[in-house]
C-alpha cells in the first residue's frame, strides 16, 4: 500500500475487495515490515506487521500464518518484509 488514505494496493481494496474473496478463501499478502524501506521506486510505502494488517483488513479475515523475510537490496541494505496468509470468515 502506498497511500493509507486510498486504502488500496495490488488490486485488493481493503474496503470492498473482501467481497471478491469467498468465505473460506485465502489471500497471501507480502508487506513492507516496520523498520523496512520507507519508499519503493520513489513512492512512499506504508509499513505493516501482522497485527496492523489484521486491523486494516478487519474482522472478515483471520491470520493463519506469518513469516518475516530479510531481502538484501543492491545497495546491501537489509529490507524487512512480512508474508501473511489469511482466510476469510
Amino acid at each position: 500500500m502506498t497511500n493509507p488514505r486510498k486504502q488500496h494496493w495490488e488490486g485488493l481494496d481493503t474496503r470492498r475487495g473482501a467481497d471478491g474473496i469467498s468465505p473460506g478463501g485465502h489471500v497471501i499478502i507480502a508487506t513492507v515490515a516496520p523498520g523496512g524501506p520507507t519508499q519503493c521506486s520513489g513512492l512512499d510505502v506504508v509499513q505493516y506487521d501482522a497485527d496492523s494488517l489484521q486491523r486494516e483488513l478487519g474482522p472478515r479475515f483471520v491470520l493463519d500464518a506469518a513469516a518475516e523475510a530479510v531481502h538484501r537490496a543492491p545497495a546491501a541494505k537489509a529490507q524487512v518484509f512480512h508474508h501473511l496468509r489469511l482466510h476469510r470468515v
